[in-house]
């Protein structure tokens, strides 16, 4: 029988919400047994282990601290203006250990005919059937940001223990290796004939998947990073949830977004100091 392995990692922030609309909008399509690992450097909220455990077979959560990190700006050199390097390792970190709780499970429950790994915290905006059995990884087309949607990927076995290894790539091979070459980074341009050259994130899973020589795809599907607001600046309530849609500039949605069989909520979006899309009410959504 086909089986599914879900992993989840880093920061649980918000993900008794984000949890149920992954439920709800591509865990449900997948007609497979399912189980889950998930690894967290703190406990994620009640509601969100009730829904695991009434949809997977089996299921392990492991919270662990984040770990001490020796000097983690030794390896910024180069890195995008709003990145900071030891939230990426520490994502990362967190993620390799997943990728062992996996490993795990494959030893007991034999090999995964799909895995998908996601961040906790985003908000999946219309329903998605991930293939089974295609070998390499799929990704969303939206947020590459000159690389590959770094927030939510699914694969075969083998390609998703590669990329939830994606810690042990940039320290042993990638940093090296890339971060200096301006040939390799993004040109920025800072002014009249001066530019900067940087690396983010994205760049360095496209280049872990073009090194191991990993096939990928870009598939459209639409998720948002969840954000809280308090007070809430809809609707007045002392706290409510909103979800970051991807936009083509500071003002107008994204124009590949018009035909997706998605619809955003009544309201118009909001502007909120401090974030860099437009916000949607999750409950207009």
């Amino acid at each position: 029988m086909k089986r599914a392995l879900l992993c989840l990692s880093s920061l649980p922030r918000h993900i008794e919400i984000g949890l149920e609309s992954l439920h709800q909008n591509v865990l449900k399509h997948l007609d497979l047994p399912i189980d889950v690992v998930a690894h967290f450097p703190e406990s994620p909220h009640p509601a969100s282990v009730d829904l695991i455990e009434s949809f997977a077979d089996h299921h392990e959560i492991r919270i662990e601290p984040d770990p001490e990190l020796n000097d983690p700006e030794a390896y910024s050199e180069n890195l995008m203006d709003n990145q900071q390097m030891k939230g990426n390792l520490l994502q990362w970190l967190s993620m390799k250990r997943c990728a062992e709780m996996k490993e795990s499970f494959e030893m007991k429950y034999g090999k995964y005919d799909l895995v998908i790994w996601s961040r906790p915290d985003l908000y999946f905006l219309q329903d998605f059937k991930p293939a089974t059995g295609a070998h390499g990884i799929g990704f969303s087309y939206m947020d590459g940001h000159n690389g590959v949607n770094d927030r939510f990927s699914y694969g075969d076995s083998k390609s998703m223990s590669a990329r939830m290894k994606i810690y042990d790539y940039f320290i042993d091979e990638w940093y090296d290796r890339y971060h200096q070459d301006r040939s390799h980074l993004k040109k920025k341009r800072l002014g009249w004939f001066k530019h900067a050259y940087r690396w983010n994130p994205e760049m360095v899973l496209r280049d872990l998947l073009m090194d191991h020589q990993i096939p990928f795809r870009k598939e459209k599907l639409v998720f948002g990073k969840i954000r809280k607001h308090s007070p809430c600046p809809v609707c007045g309530k002392e706290t409510c949830y909103f979800v970051s849609v991807p936009q083509s500039d500071s003002k107008r949605i994204h124009p590949d977004l018009k035909g997706l069989d998605f619809k955003f909520g009544t309201s118009a979006p909001v502007e909120v100091n401090n974030e860099r899309t437009l916000l949607y009410h999750i409950h207009e959504i």
